[in-house]
């Protein structure tokens, strides 16, 4: 089984700069994923869909999986870049 880890976009309501912490969780989980036939709900065949771990730092968290022995990918987090802005520029 494939592990991710990365560190989650903020969502539309934060405007904060606060470090967020790191996630190890499965890569493939709609595979496990089938809609029960009695009810029709949608439920997974196993329980890796509740798999989810948190680490303070990027390292801590591949050391985990290292020692876990884990096959996993890391996606780093995009830069944001913060262009100034003038409001004289609009009329330029």
């Amino acid at each position: 089984m494939k592990f991710l880890i990365y560190q989650p976009s903020r969502s539309a309501m934060q405007s904060g700069k606060a470090r967020r912490k790191w996630i190890l969780e499965p890569q493939d989980l709609n595979d496990q994923r089938h809609i029960e036939s009695l009810m029709g709900w949608t439920s997974a065949r196993g329980a890796h869909s509740q798999l989810r771990f948190k680490f303070d730092e990027k390292q801590q968290a591949i050391d985990f999986a290292i020692k876990s022995n884990f096959n996993y990918t890391v996606i780093d987090p995009k830069k944001n870049i913060i262009r100034k802005k003038s409001y004289s520029d609009n009329f330029l």
